[in-house]
């Protein structure tokens, strides 16, 4: 029952803003199990001197989106992320082409992203649900 005063927009958009996308920060996110790290995973894995490292996060979003996403670099599949599930790249200076999938067919093309990294820089990025159900690779704002 609702009391005096509140109406039910105002009710739904207090529901609505406490089911919105939050990022989690990349230290409380879990790693990447090793089934879903690709074979590709591996070119990346290891910190060698001039590398850039490079943090991957998928948020959590509306009702924790059971599908996959896929981050593929170069045309090769690195890794498969759940919610909240990150992973640390070591990256050699260079382009690069990131794209993420969903890990089901039917929600179009994905956009890939260009990045170009430097030796001894930190990266962070983060993969968000779309509302159209795919997802998104967006540059992390910080890195916490």
């Amino acid at each position: 029952m609702l009391t005096r005063g509140v109406t039910p927009l105002a009710l739904a958009a207090t529901l609505l803003a406490a089911c919105a996308q939050q990022p989690i920060p990349f230290s409380g996110a879990e790693p990447v199990s090793t089934a879903n790290r690709f074979q590709g995973f591996q070119t990346y894995a290891q910190p060698s001197p001039g590398t850039a490292h490079v943090l991957v996060v998928r948020d959590p979003g509306i009702g924790d989106s059971p599908i996959s996403a896929v981050l593929s670099i170069n045309g090769i599949q690195i890794a498969r992320f759940w919610t909240r599930q990150k992973i640390e790249l070591y990256m050699p200076p260079a382009a690069y082409l990131f794209v993420i999938e969903s890990g089901f067919s039917g929600f179009g093309e994905p956009e890939p992203i260009k990045v170009t990294f430097e030796s001894g820089k930190t990266y962070g990025f983060r993969i968000k649900n779309e509302r159209s159900g795919g997802f998104v690779l967006k540059p992390a704002e910080r890195i916490d």
